[in-house]
């Protein structure tokens, strides 16, 4: 089977290569003529880790990626296309749709005029429930074509990444989701992922309807564990000045350990954020409510990440007046280590929260310091280095658990007398012997 992908961002460009790197021949498609060129030069067109190796991989075991901004090469060259382009939140917080139309607009026609059996059509990019019937039915009744049904297929194919790993959650997946009411369908996407996959991920076979309830449900559960953990976080933090030791990784621990609940996204901490887990919280209220059905739940885990920045905004305002202090410093910017994407970012929601207070605020990040750079200008500082951070402030507020971080903080404390904020627990109180060592949901 030739491949080609619609859509060479930051999903569709790592999608692509590691098609290729699955020995597949492989067509990228997108209009962006910069982006197109750097892949045909194997020059990652975004900023991934391993994108490039990948490309290079790739290009050196005879299955190089290939991009052009011809998409009816994408009808001619290729079985089966992958569209992965944008899919932005309305007003109403449903997914607009209006991306993938076009993508369909510049394919059909070129469909309507070859001279092949069929074609397979995978949606990868996240739609709200009932959309590929939707899909299908704007390609089938399109403008006068009136394609018969026989000629192509929709499966909806959706990818449960984070940006900073897509590479790794690609090749390694837990799951594999295929929603198409086709068996045919999805059994040719299975065979690509069994392919691919360096792993053996549990490929499950749905309905398009079921399988487009279950991406934005799964974001839903993510972002209701977490919510949890931060909760269970907040009930240790009340216990602050008490004798009573306590520490919300030994409960964590604890009911992480029972198989019904599991360890993973049960840390206590900041808030969720990126790209992903707020609108597909937002949109999963918006299909209950458009069902009449209870929407309360994603409606509480909302107010509850809201809540949490304004918690950790009171402690950080709490420790200032206590110890007379009004330089602040945030380490870590991004919306999670690793990354330099900033989209909704806890670490951000807390500088605009102190900014109200009127505090001097310096940040450092290694990734995301320029992007933060281009929101608030004048407004901050901006460090280079930890150092600096410590130089410049009384309070260092860890924001993200990032291993570049550690080493550099502790040799920092070493010589200057500061209150460190662990928001989530990174060290040891005996890593600071001279300063204020403060670890959030922990004393």
């Amino acid at each position: 089977m030739d491949i080609s992908v619609v859509g060479l961002g930051k999903l569709g460009a790592c999608t692509a290569a590691c098609f290729a790197l699955g020995k597949f021949d492989v067509l990228g498609v997108d209009i962006n003529e910069k982006s197109v060129d750097r892949i045909n030069n194997f020059i990652a067109p975004v900023d991934e880790p391993f994108l490039e190796d990948i490309l290079n991989m790739a290009n050196s075991e005879g299955h190089p990626l290939t991009a052009t901004t011809d998409h009816k090469r994408a009808i001619t060259e290729t079985d089966i296309t992958f569209i992965i382009v944008p899919t932005p939140s309305l007003s109403d917080h449903t997914f607009s749709d209006s991306y993938i139309k076009k993508v369909f607009d510049s394919l059909i026609p070129a469909l309507v005029q070859a001279d092949k059996d069929y074609h397979l059509f995978v949606i990868v990019s996240t739609i709200m429930p009932g959309t590929t019937d939707k899909l299908y039915s704007y390609v089938k009744y399109y403008s006068d074509y009136k394609l018969n049904s026989s000629k192509f297929g929709i499966v909806y194919n959706p990818e449960f990444i984070a940006i900073g790993s897509v590479i790794k959650n690609f090749l390694q997946p837990d799951i594999v989701l295929i929603g198409s009411d086709k068996i045919k369908d999805a059994n040719r996407v299975k065979k690509i992922y069994e392919q691919v996959c360096e792993n053996k991920p549990h490929i499950a076979l749905i309905s398009s309807l079921e399988a487009e309830i279950a991406k934005i449900a799964l974001n839903c559960f993510v972002t209701m564990k977490i919510s949890f953990a931060n909760l269970l976080l907040n009930i240790c933090s009340s216990y602050d000045g008490s004798s009573t030791k306590i520490n919300v990784d030994n409960i964590t621990n604890a009911i992480g350990a029972d198989k019904r609940v599991s360890l993973y996204y049960l840390k206590g901490g900041l808030g969720f954020g990126g790209p992903c887990f707020p609108r597909d919280t937002k949109s999963f209220k918006a299909y209950l409510s458009s069902l009449g059905l209870p929407s309360s739940l994603p409606e509480i885990i909302d107010e509850l990440n809201a809540f949490q920045t304004q918690q950790i905004v009171n402690k950080i305002m709490n420790l200032s007046s206590t110890f007379f202090r009004d330089n602040i410093a945030i380490l870590g910017l991004s919306y999670k280590a690793g990354t330099h994407i900033i989209t909704d970012s806890p670490s951000l929601d807390i500088i605009d929260g102190l900014l109200e207070k009127n505090l001097n605020i310096t940040v450092y990040d290694k990734f995301a310091i320029d992007n933060v750079k281009a929101i608030y200008g004048s407004k901050l500082l901006y460090a280079s280095s930890v150092k600096e951070c410590f130089n410049n402030s009384n309070i260092i507020v860890v924001a993200l658990p990032e291993e570049y971080l550690k080493k550099e903080i502790i040799e920092c404390s070493a010589e200057k007398h500061n209150t460190i904020l662990d928001c989530w627990r990174i060290f040891n109180k005996s890593d600071f012997k001279h300063n204020n060592y403060v670890a959030l949901g922990a004393n």
